[in-house]
Parts: C-alpha cells; structure tokens; sequence
C-alpha cells in the first residue's frame, strides 16, 4: 500500500478567486420550512434550525471562468492491490475517483473536468467524486479551498492520509483519516470534529458521494421510512420506500423516475449500528458505503430527467458525459435539520467506501424490500457490523498522532489561532492538529501584528483587507487595540464594525464605520453604511452611502461593490435608474454577467426588447442553482412579442406551449 503527493493534469479552469467584499448572514438564522401533514412532531426537532446562509469570516468565491484547458492540480494517491484513490486537496480534500483494478471501474462519477459553478455556500462547486461538508447548511465552507494534507503512519508501519483544517465560522478542529491496508476492498476514513470551546455551537456533517447515473441505477438503504420534497407544494412530507405519494406510482428507488429534481432522506432507525446506503447497476457491480451509527441518515440527490436537470449535468461537466446522482450520510434527519455540537465535544465516526462485482439481476426484483434484504446480505458478508465497531476503535488510537510530514497546506488561520491561544495563555490547539506558522500569508499578518504589538497597522484606505475576522478573543482585542496610541486608525474600526454587523449590532455597527470614515474616508465603511442603511429600508441613505462607496472603490473591489449596489437597485425597482448608469459603465464592464443580467433584467421592464433578446445568445458562468431569471425573461420576452402581434390576447400558458425553452439557458429544477 501506498500514499504519494503528486499532481495530475485535467481538462478544466484556475482555481476559484475571492470575492473582496464581506458579506452578511441573514438576520434569522433559521429556515422556515413547509411541511405535510405527514410530517410528525418529532420529525421538526431543529428543522430550519442555523441553516440561513451565512459566509463570514470566509469570503465568497465567485472569480471564475469557463475558459477551459489543460491545468496541472494537486493531488494525492492512496494505492493497494484492489483499489486506487485519488484525492484532489485543492478542492476541499475531495476524493476525485475511487477506481476498483478488479472490476476496472470507477466505483465514483469521475467528473472528465474541473469546473466550478455557483452552487455551494460560498459560491464556487464542482461536481463529482466525494465531498466532505463540515459546519454550515450546504456545499460548505472548504469545498472549494486547500486542506491541509499529511502523511502519517500507524501501529505496522502503513501509511494513510490524514486531511484536517480549522472551521473559522463555528471554531471547529476537523480532521479525516484515510486508510487502504493491504487487501482491503474498502477505503475506510475516520473523522473526528473536536468543539474545544466551553460554548455550543450549531454543527453540521453530510459525506455527498457522486456516482454514474443511468437508466437502471437503483437506489437502496436500510431504512423503509423517508422524508420527501415535494416540488409543487414546497413542502417535506413522510412516506415508505418505493412508492411515495408525489412519483404519481412510479418506483423512487429508480431516480431516472424523478422527471424534477429532487431528494430522499433515509430514516434510518437508531438501533441501526452500521447504516448503509448503495447503488446496483444492471452490468453486475454495485457500489455502496457503510459508517458507524453516528452518521445516522441517508440520501438520494437527482436531478431529475427534465431538459433543465439534464443540462445542469451537461454544464458542470462534458455535454453527455455529467450525468450522476447523489448518495449522502449525514447526522441529521434532513440537511434542513440543524444540530447542536455542544461544548468540549468531539464527534467521531467511521466510513467504509467500496464496491463488488456479482449477479445484480435479484436486486432489480419489483419488490424493492425483497431486493433491499437479499442486497444487504451481501454488503454485511463484505462490511459486517463488527467490522464497522472494530474500525472505528482501532482507528480512533491515532486521532492525536501529530501529522508532521504535511504535503499540502490548508489556510494560515489554523497557525493564527494557534498563536493566539498561545499569546493569552489560552488552551493549546487539539492533539492530533499541526497548523506550522509557515503556512501563514499576508491574509493573517494584520491580526499577527495585533496579537504581537497591540493594534492593527494602518493601510492606505483605498485597500481592502485581506481577511476578515468575527470571534470575540479578536473583537476584544481590537478594541482594547483602540486606546494604544496608534490603534485607533481607519482599519480597526472598519473590521470591527465587519464584526458588530455579521453578530447583529447594528448600532454599533453603524458606530464604528463612521468612525472608520472620519479617521481616512474608505470604501467599505461606506459600504457597511450602506447595508445598514439597507436594513433600515433607507434607500436615501443607502444610495448615498453606495455612491460615497463606488467613488472610493477600485479595481475588483469595485466591480463587486456595482453588482450589489445594481442588485439593490433592481429589487427596488428602479429600472430607469439601472438603464441609464449601465449605459455610464465602460465596455468591459458591461460585459460583466452579473451586472449585464441586471440591465436586462430592467430593460425588460422598459420595454427594450431588442436588448434582452441577446441575453439568450450568451454562455453564463454564475447562474445560481434554483435560479430562475433567464426562464422567467424568456417567456415574458416571447410574451411581449406576442402581446404587440395580437394585441393582448395570448396567455402566458400558450406562451410556454409555443416557445420552449432553449437548452442554452434552461437552469430550472422543475
């Protein structure tokens, strides 16, 4: 067996840039969540519960293209005689392929390229293989970004992979251990997530596994019970495999079934010790997964066979070669349900990845509990319960081993908190973590010369700061930062103004930019002005605020500081206002996406048809996922038309019958 650092070379982009603005979670941090009557009352412990999207202290990642080549990235390989795993630790650690020599298969959707698109909670996500989630509702927080990676050893001298960073947002330590022995037909990772913090905190896991799509994948678990969605209504409802009120009698377990896109939760009950969840296909093999009880629930994600699921597919990969569905495990009933990690805890789990070739044709009888008995059978034969016990307590003795052959580096904010837990006499980072000081960047160094000196350098005001911060250790200290005698300077105040807003000190907030703007006027503080003003639902003073923001503003700062003022402008309906400052803007930035759509956006409110009837023509990078713009302007575009050639009689029904829409721009998810 054997784990080697090296770099592979795939069709795709550059890695996904920052965004420089901050930005705000909402001010409730709950879903609302519709619900059937299905549903029970136990069933809604912690629905909706910290799960409305937050992004601070991390940036979004939204710099990206889909200008494809050959790009070298890094990787690493974990090899034995049956399996040959290869992990992508740019990309949140994620393990881009798991190939079986055996059955020379790819047990995983091994996307043919590295393309980012706008789906995760920071924006930037590519699809295929496995990814880790840990800490906030959706696509998390690193899926994007480096981890740290290591090399370690254990008791017979086998190497495995240890990949770890520190969660900045819930102040989380989270590492993942992978090991492959010798023989083994499993890759089985160990993960360990320590709060060390007296505080509790909202918490967050879900493995979300990619594997081939086709028309005879069959999805199974070893629960019955599941929590639907259904499309129409919004809502999450309760019902028994296969046969669920909305698939109208068609099979779930078959998601080609799904004509939206849509998903399934597995609710696996709790005396379940070692829950799993699989995919057969009709060529003899089957992928499946198996963890300790822990990672209770289980998943299915499609897309759904519409012209608007299929091309989501096509568009985070190769025109025919996207198709895949999801398979997760997570610790939650839902992905809507919220959980507590309370304080000085660890949670530890066990995951076992494999895949066998035998006859799947029992596995395809019509009675999918049948099926589902006679398939579990054979995954017990391979991953029995015992073994799941035993990998997790033979695992778990390494869980401190200090990784110090490090390969890859994560962020430098690990060796920041390090440090400060040291300069104030504060308790160490876990065993088991090593963040060395030279991972360190310029992102941490203001924050360094804070802990080192006592206040924060001050910086030309036109700069952005590199990194932004919401932890009360680093609130107080810049606020005591404020009394030393060159602490009281323009980026203090503006970061900790970032931090009162992101907690809900709107007051103090607001305090602190205005202070941050009479020491050296600058760009963000007006900014945050603005989004206060924003909250107050002042538009007089959020325009004023925005203008004073964009006259300071340069560079990509600026561009990002016009798409939200635009933004504003749109949800406020000025759309004379955004027609004539788009005609102000120059070239390259009109032909910016985002703010181009906007214009569109108002040019059909103006009547400009001739303007929007190019947005149609155009490859988009950033539409979000559920986002529904390009379809809603489509049909009432062909609308307008209609309406100007019969004088008012069409209906937008016939509208959608006579003009459907182009594959090109077909985003929707039902």
């Amino acid at each position: 067996m054997s784990v080697k650092y090296t770099v592979i070379a795939l069709k795709g982009t550059k890695l996904p840039r920052e965004n420089p603005l901050p930005f705000y979670k909402e001010t409730n941090r709950n879903r609302s969540v519709n619900l059937h009557e299905s549903m029970k009352e136990e069933d809604n412990s912690l629905l909706g519960y910290e799960t409305a999207p937050r992004f601070l202290p991390y940036k979004i990642q939204d710099r990206y293209d889909r200008n494809r080549s050959m790009v070298t990235y890094r990787a690493i390989i974990m090899e034995n005689d049956i399996l040959k795993a290869t992990f992508l630790p740019e990309y949140g650690g994620r393990l881009y392929s798991l190939y079986h020599k055996q059955l020379e298969k790819d047990l995983l959707f091994t996307n043919p390229v590295i393309q980012p698109a706008n789906l995760a909670v920071l924006n930037a996500w590519i699809s295929g293989g496995v990814e880790w989630n840990v800490g906030q509702y959706g696509h998390s927080f690193t899926t994007s970004s480096p981890l740290f990676c290591a090399i370690l050893k254990d008791k017979d001298g086998e190497e495995f992979l240890r990949m770890y960073e520190y969660e900045r947002c819930h102040n989380l330590f989270w590492h993942l251990d992978f090991h492959l022995p010798k023989g083994s037909a499993t890759l089985n990772m160990y993960a360990r997530i320590v709060n060390d913090r007296a505080e509790a905190t909202s918490m967050y896991y879900w493995s979300n596994i990619a594997v081939k799509e086709t028309r005879e994948a069959r999805i199974f678990s070893g629960a019955e019970e599941v929590i639907y969605l259904d499309m129409k209504t919004r809502e999450f409802g309760k019902g028994r495999m296969p046969y669920l009120p909305i698939m109208e009698g068609k099979d779930a377990s078959y998601p080609v079934n799904f004509s939206n896109s849509n998903e399934y939760f597995f609710q696996t009950a709790k005396e379940e010790k070692a829950p799993w969840e699989a995919v057969v296909y009709p060529d003899n093999w089957m992928f499946f997964e198996r963890s300790s009880n822990l990672l209770r629930y289980r998943k299915m994600f499609c897309w759904g066979s519409h012209k608007g699921g299929q091309r989501w597919k096509d568009y985070l990969s190769e025109e025919g070669q996207g198709d895949y569905i999801e398979i997760q495990g997570g610790m939650a009933p839902t992905q809507l349900h919220g959980m507590v990690m309370e304080g000085n805890s660890t949670l530890e789990f066990v995951q076992c990845f494999g895949g066998m070739g035998l006859d799947t044709a029992e596995f395809y009888h019509k009675d999918w509990h049948r099926a589902k008995e006679g398939l579990y059978q054979r995954i017990n034969e391979a991953v029995t319960e015992d073994y799941i016990s035993g990998q997790l307590e033979e695992l778990s003795r390494y869980r401190e081993a200090e990784p110090v052959n490090i390969v890859s580096f994560g962020s430098g904010f690990g060796a920041l908190e390090g440090y400060r837990r040291e300069k104030q006499g504060d308790k160490a980072v876990p065993a088991g973590f090593h963040f060395p000081p030279g991972s360190m960047t310029g992102e941490q160094a203001p924050w360094l010369h804070l802990l080192d000196y006592g206040y924060m350098p001050e910086t030309g005001a036109e700069l952005v700061p590199e990194a932004y911060m919401t932890r009360e250790p680093w609130k107080e200290l810049l606020r005591q930062s404020l009394d030393h005698l060159k602490g009281r300077n323009w980026l203090a105040c503006l970061q900790l103004s970032v931090m009162e807003l992101e907690q809900g000190n709107e007051e103090e907030a607001c305090h602190m930019a205005k202070a941050s703007a009479e020491l050296s006027p600058n760009p963000l503080a007006y900014y945050n002005l603005a989004v206060l003003s924003k909250l107050k639902k002042n538009s007089g003073a959020y325009e004023d605020y925005s203008r004073k923001a964009l006259d300071l503003f340069t560079g990509d700062a600026y561009m990002a500081a016009a798409t939200e003022y635009f933004k504003y402008l749109l949800s406020v309906k000025e759309y004379g206002q955004i027609w004539n400052r788009y005609q102000e803007l120059p070239d390259f930035m009109k032909e910016d996406e985002r703010l181009y759509l906007v214009a569109v956006a108002a040019a059909m409110k103006l009547d400009n048809l001739d303007f929007v009837k190019g947005a149609f023509e155009r490859e988009y990078v950033y539409i979000r996922e559920e986002e529904t713009l390009l379809s809603d302007l489509w049909y009432e575009y062909h609308l307008r038309l209609e309406e100007k050639k019969s004088g008012g009689s069409v209906t937008m029904e016939e509208v959608r019958e006579l003009y459907p829409i182009p594959l090109r721009i077909d985003f929707r998810m039902g």
